[in-house]
Parts: C-alpha cells; structure tokens; sequence
C-alpha cells in the first residue's frame, strides 16, 4: 500500500483520505493492492522463469531505447533498527557516525550494521529513478553529490541513510544516433596481398569482437574500435558507415597514410543514458515477457471455462 500510494508522491493514509472522500473503503483498496501483489507474486513464479531473453534481444532494445527525462541515481543504504525507543536512539548516534564517511567505509558499515537486503553488497543499490524511491528518501537525495550522505530517513519502522555513489540527469526527446564501428588498417594499399588478406577477413568475422585476435598481431595504431556520438565519427569514416548494416564490412577506404581500411560497423543505435545497464534491460524485457505469458495463460483459461448461471 505504501509503494502504491508513493507512486502519486502520497503517504499511504493521505491515499485512504482522498479514497474516503470519493466513498472508496480502506477495506477495498487493502483488497485490491491484495489482489494485485498475489497476482505479481504467480507471475513471478510461474512465467518468470521461462522468460528467456538472448543478448541480441538486449542489444536491439539498447539501440531504440528512447530514455524518459529525469534523475537516476546510483546509491548505497544503510538500513539501521528502530524497534523501539532505545534502539532507534543508538541507531540515530550511529546514522551521525556514519555521515561523513567515504563510499568504502559507508560500505563496510553497511555491511557491519545494516539490517537490509543490500548489507551483503555492501549496502550497494542498483540504478533506479529517484521517483522509485519513497518519497522523503527521494528527497533526501535528491540535492546529493556524488560521494555526499543523506541525511536521517525515519521510515517509522527503521532509520535509513543514503550515500550518493553515481547521479545522472537524463534528458528527455528524440536520442542522438551513436556508433559503434572498428577500423583495421593494412599497409600497402588496395593490393592484391591485401584484398586477399581482407578477404580472408570477411570469412573468419561474424562481429566486430571477432577482429581482436587480429589486431593482436598488428600495432596498436593499425586498429580502432569506439563507439562515439554520429556526428563524432571521423568523416571519411561516417560516410562509408552510413552505407553498412551492423555487422558488414567494407575494404574502399584508403587511409591518409596510405593503408587498405577494413570498416566494420559493429553496432548503430540512440545514445543511452549511462545508467540504462544491460541488466537492467533484460529485466524489463523478461518482465514484458512474463506478461505476455500470464496473458495467453488467462486467455486460455478464459476460453475453457464453462460459465453456469443458476435458474437460467
């Protein structure tokens, strides 16, 4: 109920007030939250682990994905008992020692004296919008520098503290187009040695990661691979990449010293936010997925369910 009644930056009993005042019991939203949570629950354990999702799945989510505008942020806790009155005064003496404290000793605290699920992480949280967070903890951290604590959050149940490890402010609107692309240089030119060569090339290469036992074998200035912004790209190299799909290659560029250019375009996609992680998107694809399968499962059962209504 809280978590529900969070997502409209309410606490829950400023949530039952306005229900109450539009005639809506605490009894039916208890019941409906009910409902809703032991269906997450099934979804979770029935059609979860079936949701399988490959890296090129991933891959193809990463390069569409247009971020919504907000702030992210990379945190670690410390979650500090509060059970009662003289527990919740040594935990508060401890939340002031803890403030101060650098991302490495926070963690070991964390690990000493936390009692939430992340101590065994060293207190260490995932990246999440801060409007995940309930909202006086969004609060407290919201004005965080990296390497700064929070102040005291009391949930009424324990005493939470905060240490910024990472923020990023994400803009909202259409993505800049990034490229990820690799260029092997052999010297000589467009000669029949090196047509061969990168033929040979083009047979052996599937993805751009396949080039690097190649290069172990050249100098290093001979070989590149960088993903940069579109309009970073070197422009002899954007034209020529604009023509390729991730995963072709092309031999008709001549670098200015004189080298035969194998271009790869290894991937093309938005610009994603750096806190937009690979696991993280797996996550959000296997929960689409599990969805999915939940719905055909009540399809299913709705078309062979057999229906009686009594005296018709």
């Amino acid at each position: 109920m809280d978590e529900f009644a969070a997502r409209g930056s309410l606490s829950t009993e400023q949530l039952l007030q306005l229900f109450a005042q539009n005639g809506i019991g605490a009894e039916t939203f208890r019941d409906f939250v009910t409902a809703g949570v032991t269906w997450r629950e099934f979804i979770k354990t029935q059609f979860l682990p079936k949701a399988s999702i490959s890296g090129a799945e991933i891959d193809a989510a990463m390069a569409v994905y247009e971020p919504e505008a907000g702030l992210r942020v990379l945190l670690s806790e410390s979650v500090l008992p509060a059970g009662n009155a003289a527990t919740r005064k040594a935990s508060r003496a401890r939340a002031a020692r803890l403030t101060g404290l650098d991302e490495t000793k926070f963690g070991q605290a964390a690990l000493r004296f936390s009692t939430g699920a992340s101590r065994n992480n060293l207190g260490k949280m995932k990246w999440l919008d801060i409007k995940a967070l309930p909202p006086a903890a969004a609060a407290a951290v919201r004005g965080l520098k990296p390497g700064q604590t929070s102040r005291i959050v009391d949930t009424g149940e324990d005493l939470r503290l905060y240490f910024m490890r990472d923020r990023e402010e994400v803009k909202g609107g259409t993505p800049r187009t990034q490229i990820d692309y690799a260029a092997l240089l052999l010297g000589g030119g467009a000669s029949d040695g090196n047509k061969s060569e990168a033929a040979k090339i083009r047979e052996k290469v599937v993805t751009c990661d396949n080039l690097y036992p190649i290069a172990r074998t050249l100098p290093p200035e001979q070989f590149t691979r960088e993903t940069l912004p579109e309009s970073a790209v070197p422009s002899a190299y954007r034209a020529e990449l604009e023509r390729l799909d991730p995963g072709e290659m092309s031999t008709r560029l001549t670098s200015p010293s004189g080298a035969m250019v194998v271009l790869m375009l290894c991937a093309r996609g938005n610009e994603t936010p750096r806190s937009l992680t690979r696991d993280a998107v797996e996550q959000q694809l296997k929960s689409k997925r599990a969805t999915t399968l939940a719905q055909l499962f009540i399809d299913k059962v709705v078309a062979n369910a057999r229906i009686e209504t009594p005296g018709l």
